[in-house]
């Protein structure tokens, strides 16, 4: 399951800025300070740990952390599920 403060805290954790100023509205490069090689790291952690493939385009779809979060719970939800 996707939960919306463990993905405020990893973007948190990868930008190395307050937790707080991840919002939905809020832009990665604009608002957060993100540049280039941040949104690389970021979408490599995403999806290590969210364990899901993100390509180029969808990275580059996601310029705010509202994108980001509806991309990661499409793809959770998407996600095979294991048996119990």
């Amino acid at each position: 399951m996707m939960d919306v403060e463990q993905l405020r805290q990893l973007v948190a954790r990868e930008l190395a800025i307050p937790a707080d100023a991840v919002t939905e509205w809020a832009s990665f490069r604009d608002d957060l300070g993100a540049d280039s090689l941040d949104l690389v790291e970021l979408t490599m952690s995403i999806e290590e740990a969210y364990d899901v493939a993100v390509t180029e385009d969808e990275a580059l779809g996601c310029a705010r952390f509202g994108d980001a979060l509806r991309l990661v719970r499409e793809k959770c939800r998407a996600r095979p599920r294991v048996a119990a």
